[in-house]
């Protein structure tokens, strides 16, 4: 019955879908999946041929009714946002369009579902809306830094004025203090303006491996006097990505400085560039992008639960000596760029920053 839709035929057509397509006979088994569908769920049509719709969504109740209704009451169905667990224990978000099958004289032969995995979506619209809301936050912010420059300007004028006429050494040490606290906020106030400053520079052509590897060379040193391994696995044929050298440096170190300091005595951070041919992006219309992956795994302490949701807000630090702007001020760098960034962490389990730029 299936066959007098011609499924044999438009199953080529459905081979270059990017969207999954599974198709159900007139029992609700699995007739055919696409080879997107294969990838999304981990299985191959052989495997999944003739499973009952039930089994193969048992994680999904209100699926599986959907579907149900969907052949008893004839009606078409979409669900926005359902969670899916792969095998690997990753949680996908899909959004689901079902409808029946009809064939000659308007009798019922099957089911078709149509999945699209909106993870990436829903990823690139909250990172987008925290970074509207930092935008905002830090406008506000570049005004009253203006405000508190100037008189900080003063008080520091007014302690070295102070340490020169004071000759005990016990007293001195006052305004030494007041002075060095002067120059921490006011490194903070730079490290606002810098966030709130217009970007004034175009993006050209970056070369992320060289990036990486001048970082590594200045830095690398320094780290493994620490007990830090660092371990390169970068694409030699990686393409040239839009953005800023200096300012893409700036990220990348903050990167790597918190992986160093995420590890206590002993460790390894891992440092891995690709080239990914089917990032999706959302702009005015969706579309596949050719993107480069820069991915940072530490095998530090990781980040707790309750830490996860502040990571991003300016002045949150777990360091006593942080100012909590460069985690803040690193997102906006790789965003100026068109790209997209992800931190994925576990408590004691470390840390994988994923940073997503443009191919040239």
């Amino acid at each position: 019955m299936i066959a007098s839709l011609g499924i044999k035929g438009f199953e080529r057509l459905l081979a270059n879908l990017n969207d999954c397509v599974m198709l159900l006979d007139d029992h609700l088994q699995i007739l055919s999946l696409n080879p997107a569908a294969e990838r999304l769920f981990g299985t191959s049509q052989q495997a999944a041929l003739g499973k009952d719709y039930r089994h193969f969504f048992k994680m999904l109740p209100e699926l599986v009714e959907r579907i149900r209704q969907c052949w008893v009451d004839e009606l078409s169905f979409t669900i926005r946002e359902v969670e899916f667990e792969l095998r690997d224990l990753k949680k996908n978000l899909l959004e689901v369009h079902g409808a029946l099958l009809a064939g000659e004289g308007v009798h019922k032969v099957g089911v078709i579902l149509i999945f699209r995995d909106i993870t990436s979506f829903k990823q690139f619209e909250e990172e987008h809306r925290l970074y509207d809301r930092l935008t905002l936050m830090g406008t506000i912010a570049a005004g009253l830094a203006h405000e508190i420059k100037n008189p900080l300007s003063g008080i520091r004028a007014a302690a070295e004025m102070i340490l020169r006429e004071v000759h005990s050494g016990e007293i001195q040490e006052f305004p030494r203090m007041i002075i060095k606290e002067v120059d921490r906020l006011d490194k903070l106030i730079v490290d606002l303006l810098n966030f709130t400053k217009p970007k004034k520079k175009k993006s050209v052509p970056v070369n992320v491996n060289k990036v990486l590897n001048e970082i590594v060379t200045l830095h690398g040193i320094k780290w493994k006097g620490r007990g830090v391994k660092i371990q390169l696995e970068m694409d030699p044929s990686l393409p040239q990505v839009w953005g800023r050298e200096d300012e893409l440096k700036q990220a990348f170190l903050n990167f790597l400085k918190n992986a160093v300091d995420a590890i206590p005595q002993e460790g390894e951070i891992k440092i891995i560039t690709k080239i990914m041919t089917d990032f999706l992006v959302k702009e005015a219309s969706e579309r596949l992008q050719r993107m480069v992956k820069v991915e940072i795994i530490d095998s530090g302490v990781g980040i707790p639960e309750e830490h996860k949701k502040s990571l991003f807000a300016p002045f949150f630090s777990t360091k006593s000596k942080g100012t909590g702007l460069g985690l803040m001020i690193s997102q906006k760098i790789i965003h100026d760029c068109g790209g997209q960034l992800r931190i994925e962490s576990e408590a004691k389990e470390g840390t994988t920053v994923q940073v997503f730029l443009k191919s040239v």
